[in-house]
């Protein structure tokens, strides 16, 4: 347990400073401030995630008419150049991913965020100080490692979608390029 705050207790990346150990502090305070510090830090990782998964559809959305804007005053040579034809139809099946992620990453939004008010009226009933911030630190605990999987899960469907942002922009401009004569 020790251990678990020692290595939570590090100053987060915006060196928000961690709860001071103290002596007329008790462990039970020092714990629920940690655990609760922690979780305030994870929620305050999923605005970032969901900021960027929004950048990445918004300029995946944008990339796809600029693209076809270009395309329609050459239109006569895309059908005679094969390599602009299969660019276009990959760039917008990548497309057609990275709104699909889009949609996915943002399926999670069930975060949890204990204690529930109800349980928490239960709870206080009878109870004295340090056992209430042991039981919220507790609490705070199982709701960061609830969270951790899903956090992942979701940054992870984001990282797709900006891959799939990149293979989107590679194709369409491989669309517009094709048709040129380089040389």
């Amino acid at each position: 347990m020790i251990r678990w705050i020692m290595v939570t207790s590090r100053p987060a990346a915006d060196d928000t400073p961690t709860p001071a150990a103290s002596p007329d502090r008790s462990a039970e305070a020092f714990y629920y401030d940690v655990a609760i510090m922690r979780l305030n830090a994870q929620a305050d990782e999923i605005r970032p995630i969901d900021s960027k998964a929004s950048t990445i559809f918004t300029i995946g959305s944008t990339v796809l008419p600029i693209t076809a804007s270009l395309l329609s005053g050459s239109s006569d040579t895309i059908p005679e150049c094969n390599v602009a034809m299969y660019a276009l139809v990959a760039g917008s099946l990548f497309y057609v991913a990275l709104a699909a992620l889009f949609v996915v990453a943002y399926r999670f939004s069930a975060w949890d965020y204990r204690p529930q008010l109800e349980q928490w009226k239960t709870i206080t009933l009878g109870r004295n100080e340090s056992e209430l911030q042991r039981w919220l630190g507790d609490a705070c605990v199982e709701a960061y490692r609830a969270n951790l999987p899903q956090l992942r899960r979701k940054a992870r469907i984001v990282g797709y979608a900006l891959v799939c942002l990149a293979l989107e922009a590679a194709c369409l401009t491989a669309a517009v390029l094709a048709p040129l004569p380089l040389f």
